[in-house]
């Protein structure tokens, strides 16, 4: 599949993110998801931006790092098809903790806020299972032995693993 392909649901469907989704909501999410691709060196968006859209990785290399005492620090590689960036910030309205740039030549998918939350209104059914399956990504991310206020509070990046 690349990123002309008209039918994205089937590989949406597989995303954690988007798999209780009925098939009419999934059809309508194929319709408003838009193919990206950039090259290496690409900033997608800086720390403190605000978040205006998801991220779905499809093939490359997306670097997610933050500046701390005036330090860019690594956070995470995101490598695999299927990985999510910005599902958090969607909700809860922040800016977005991290800067993210292309590693590697990069293909993705772009969902924009206003079309989440469009999904969101229409399908009220899917904000127990999004409220789950995010909490689950904030369980399975928080590290080990550390106070939940301070995992919240560090917690930058969700991932949705693809099934097969």
């Amino acid at each position: 599949m690349t990123p002309l392909s008209p039918d994205w649901a089937p590989f949406l469907r597989k995303i954690s993110l988007f798999a209780q989704l009925g098939e009419a909501a999934l059809t309508r999410l194929r319709d408003r998801v838009h193919p990206r691709s950039a090259p290496a060196g690409t900033v997608l968006f800086h720390q403190g931006d605000d978040s205006d859209s998801l991220i779905v990785l499809l093939a490359g290399e997306i670097r997610l790092s933050k500046i701390e005492n005036g330090q860019d620090h690594l956070v995470t590689l995101l490598g695999r098809r299927g990985d999510t960036i910005g599902e958090m910030t969607l909700l809860n309205g922040r800016t977005r903790p991290v800067t993210a740039r292309v590693e590697r030549d990069a293909e993705f998918l772009v969902l924009e806020r206003r079309d989440f939350e469009s999904l969101l209104e229409e399908n009220p059914a899917w904000a127990l299972p999004l409220a789950r399956q995010l909490s689950e990504q904030l369980v399975q991310t928080a590290p080990v032995g550390v106070d939940r206020k301070s995992a919240v509070n560090r917690t930058y990046a969700f991932f949705a693993p693809v099934p097969g």
